[in-house]
């Protein structure tokens, strides 16, 4: 089901209570207006939980650049700039990833520069997300 959401307008907000090393995953997927893809973002609770940023990186290599905050329920929250994607973990900053760093800037760039207005979460990937919404204190 995909869902109306403008990423850079409104951070999205994704709960999880997933323990490090147990393999959920959040799989979350964008899309234009015209639903075209564009992008998605899979975070994976492995022992140490990695990213991958589709289009940008490559596979599940990707250590977060700082701890994360040790609770096990966590509220993901993601935001969306014309140049860069920003992931929080309890309000901890965890990732700042700018697109035009990517080893593959001539599909993350152009991909990740397209305006954001949908959402959904992969029914066989998304193992981990128990809740989601827009951030409080956005509009959407």
């Amino acid at each position: 089901m995909r869902y109306s959401h403008d990423l850079e307008t409104t951070p999205l907000q994704i709960k999880t209570d997933s323990a490090d090393g147990n393999g959920e995953e959040i799989s979350v997927w964008f899309y234009t207006a015209d639903i075209e893809y564009n992008g998605v973002i899979w975070l994976k609770f492995s022992d140490p939980p990695v990213y991958h940023i589709g289009s940008c990186s490559v596979g599940y290599t990707n250590l977060f650049p700082v701890d994360l905050p040790a609770e096990q329920t966590k509220i993901w929250t993601i935001t969306e700039t014309a140049t860069t994607l920003k992931i929080e973990c309890n309000e901890k900053e965890v990732l700042t990833y700018t697109f035009s760093d990517s080893t593959r800037t001539t599909e993350c760039v152009p991909q990740w520069s397209r305006d954001t207005a949908g959402l959904s979460f992969h029914q066989n990937e998304d193992t981990a997300s128990d809740m989601f919404r827009a951030k409080p204190g956005t509009l959407d």
